[in-house]
């Protein structure tokens, strides 16, 4: 079906292509993944602010927001392939 948009005309199956559909589960996977980390991240810089330490919260957040950015990676990844 073709469609005139603005003078152009637009394929509307262009945008129900597969390719772009994986392209945007990926970066939605890599936008949760960067989310996951900078959040504990974040939680970890504040309990080192609110505690007055050294940024070993800072650091705990960060390996805890790595670790647990990676186990929805794998989860993710494992669920795109089963389909």
């Amino acid at each position: 079906m073709i469609s005139i948009v603005g003078g152009w005309m637009v394929d509307a199956n262009y945008w129900r292509s597969s390719t772009r559909s994986d392209y945007a589960r990926f970066l939605v996977i890599g936008i949760v993944f960067l989310l996951i980390l900078s959040i504990l991240g974040a939680v970890g810089l504040f309990v080192d602010n609110l505690l007055g330490t050294v940024p070993l919260f800072l650091l705990l957040g960060i390996a805890a927001g790595f670790a647990g950015g990676l186990y929805y990676l794998y989860r993710a990844i494992d669920e795109l392939g089963s389909r």
